[in-house]
């Protein structure tokens, strides 16, 4: 499989909103929320975003503290961590005011699962406040709830990009992007229905099938698929 991302409905959404993020002029807010269930591709979109954007990718744990989050942050600008979080505060305002820079929170939903989750959202506020560049965060279907609670870092939130299930468009974009096999159109239909549009599982059925059409030496469709007697996941027999 090729590591290309597909421009899905997803994705495309996704870049539309950064975009509009990335044009806000200063004193106008600029957070962007990425949410929805696991497995439908919201962290290779936004890291690949983030890649080809210049951004600090960051992924969030429950061990988190504000000053683990900020060292993190001064390592992405490549600078070395300080023992104080209002030094390291100013060096990344100074940093980035220089150079406005996007930053992703993956995982984000573990921002609330810390020991001191208030704490935690104030001092990613004051990152955001100092640094004046868009701040994306990604978490699960539920994040947008959580966020809700806190209306400091709510107000703040202009774009909301819920990823949602592939339809048959977005598998054939998926396909036609990353597989080195072709696809038949029925048997990319019969994994989309499978895979429950689920990118995680399209990703692992494509995979299979494109192992078995290299050995088959060409495009392979339904009926050959179901001539081998396998399944498209180890999990769904």
């Amino acid at each position: 499989m090729k590591t290309n991302v597909a421009e899905t409905t997803n994705v495309r959404l996704l870049g539309q909103a950064f975009t509009e993020l990335m044009a806000t002029s200063k004193g106008v807010e600029c957070i962007g929320l990425v949410y929805g269930y696991s497995g439908l591709g919201k962290t290779t979109a936004t890291s690949w975003l983030s890649l080809n954007n210049k951004g600090i990718f960051l992924r969030a744990t429950p061990l988190w503290t504000p000053n683990v989050m900020l060292q993190r942050v001064m390592v992405e600008l490549g600078k070395e961590p300080k023992n104080r979080n209002q030094d390291m505060l100013d060096e990344i305002a100074t940093s980035l005011a220089l150079h406005r820079r996007p930053i992703f929170v993956d995982e984000c939903d573990m921002l609330f699962q810390t020991n001191n989750p208030g704490r935690m959202l104030e001092t990613l506020r004051s990152v955001y406040d100092v640094a004046h560049c868009p701040i994306i965060l990604v978490g699960m279907e539920l994040v947008k709830q959580k966020i809700a609670r806190w209306p400091q870092l709510n107000r703040r939130i202009t774009q909301v990009v819920e990823f949602q299930q592939l339809g048959f468009g977005d598998a054939r974009a998926l396909a036609d992007a990353c597989c080195e096999v072709a696809v038949a159109d029925d048997l990319l239909a019969d994994l989309c229905q499978e895979a429950n549009g689920n990118c995680g599982y399209l990703t692992n059925g494509l995979t299979k099938i494109e192992f078995y059409g290299k050995r088959m030496g060409g495009e392979i469709d339904l009926a050959a698929w179901k001539d081998l007697k396998t399944a498209y996941f180890l999990d769904r027999r």
